[in-house]
Formats: C-alpha cells, sequence, structure tokens
C-alpha cells in the first residue's frame, strides 16, 4: 500500500499531457486504483491491453539501452577512447530515452481516444484529487 501511496504522490503536476508509466501500471492492475477513481470493467480490461503492450515494448527497448550502456563502458576503458563512438552510442541512448518517452505518451494517447477525453479528464482528476488526499494523509501522520 506504501508504494502504491508513493507512485500516485510522483504523478506529474497539472497541464502535462501523461502520467509516468509506473502510474499506468497502477491503473491497469491494481482493483483498489481502478475502484477508488470508478473504471468500469471494460475500461480497466482496456487500459490493461494497453499497459502490457506499453510493458513489452518498454522492456525491448530498455535491454537495447542497457547492451548500449555496457558497450560505452567498454569503449571509455580503453586506453585511446574514440570519442566520436562515444558520441554516437550516447546519441543512440539518448534516441531510445525519448522512444520510451513516447511510448508513455502513446499509451495514454490510445486510453484517452478510447475513453474520450472527458472521461479520461475525470479519471486524472480523481488520481490528482487521491494523490493529493494521500499527501496530506502522510504529512498529517509524520507530524504527530
Amino acid at each position: 500500500m506504501q508504494i502504491l501511496l508513493l507512485l500516485l504522490l510522483s504523478m506529474p503536476p497539472r497541464g502535462r499531457l501523461f502520467l509516468p508509466g509506473i502510474v499506468l501500471k497502477q491503473l491497469a492492475l491494481n482493483p483498489e486504483v481502478q475502484e477508488e477513481v470508478g473504471l468500469t470493467k471494460e475500461e480497466s480490461d482496456f487500459i490493461k491491453d494497453v499497459y502490457f503492450d506499453f510493458a513489452q515494448k518498454t522492456e525491448q527497448i530498455k535491454s537495447k539501452i542497457k547492451i548500449k550502456e555496457i558497450e560505452l563502458e567498454g569503449l571509455l576503458e580503453e586506453d585511446l577512447v574514440d570519442f566520436g563512438k562515444v558520441k554516437n552510442i550516447v546519441k543512440e541512448i539518448g534516441a531510445m530515452g525519448i522512444e520510451l518517452r513516447l511510448l508513455q505518451i502513446e499509451a495514454f494517447e490510445k486510453i484517452q481516444n478510447k475513453l474520450g477525453g472527458d472521461r479520461f479528464g475525470e479519471i486524472r482528476r480523481k488520481l490528482r484529487k487521491l494523490a493529493r488526499e494521500r499527501k496530506f494523509m502522510r504529512r498529517k501522520r509524520m507530524n504527530r
């Protein structure tokens, strides 16, 4: 439960287009969160499908990033560092990081398109409210 609270507290401030991927996971897989934001069974199933597609693609890209980081580490250990190669690998890693962020945006775009802008906005408002309430409760306990 504490992990859930921390995840919800880490949600982005107002005005951002998307939520962190970890919140997508909680929204897709945590019945307590689903109930608190009022997801229907159909909405929950759709979000779960989007999440699993997102998670699979994300893990594939993370694996590629890890391989490039190992390659980069090897280049940096050489006596004579080829900074041209280093720059290229850093650019590749950066591009893959952007790809991860775009996957996150696309996942929430799919959800918004399926649920409609009003329903998607309602869910986001409920998640923010839930995060604020949990944050307040956490502070209150800490001040005892």
